[in-house]
């Protein structure tokens, strides 16, 4: 049982999780993840936010972080900010031709995203084209909430920039 309150912590402490990737991750009873959490948020440890998913996080960490890992909790939205940190502009039928998604799905994940305030929409005629407002900051928050992608993608950061 106390193998389980560690894999909870040192989960929760390297990056967010939500109950159910603990209980998939941790091979613990969602009983005993329960219990652990509530432990660890009475002694101060962590935190959680609910809304549709219940996320857990390390004490301290910004609210803003947390919106954006709830944000790259859907795989579409997810997709879309990482093409995005690979290009300076991009339209919405490029982004639903190479991710293979249809015009509504990319149009509501834009229109979420645009009113997250974490990308531009520049009106070019015949259509928008779209680009992240501020790639170091995104890449600061996925280093907090996804630090296995962004180990993944470490060695294109440097071009990420130069677009």
């Amino acid at each position: 049982m106390r193998d389980c309150k560690n894999k909870i912590m040192t989960q929760i402490l390297y990056q967010p999780r939500t109950f159910g990737e603990l209980v998939n991750s941790t091979t613990c009873a969602s009983e005993t993840i329960d219990k652990y959490v509530k432990e660890l948020e009475d002694a101060g440890k962590i935190s959680h936010k609910k809304s549709k998913f219940k996320i857990f996080f390390k004490k301290g960490l910004e609210l803003e972080k947390i919106e954006f890992f709830e944000l790259m909790l859907n795989q579409t939205t997810k997709s879309v900010i990482l093409l995005l940190l690979k290009t300076s502009k991009i339209s919405q039928l490029e982004l639903s031709e190479i991710l293979n998604k249809s015009h509504p799905t990319i149009s509501r994940t834009m229109q979420l995203l645009v009113k997250a305030n974490i990308i531009n929409a520049y009106y070019l005629a015949p259509g928008v084209k779209y680009s992240l407002k501020n790639k170091p900051q995104i890449i600061s928050w996925m280093t907090s909430t996804h630090p296995k992608i962004i180990d993944k993608m470490s060695d294109g950061i440097v071009e990420m920039f130069s677009q």
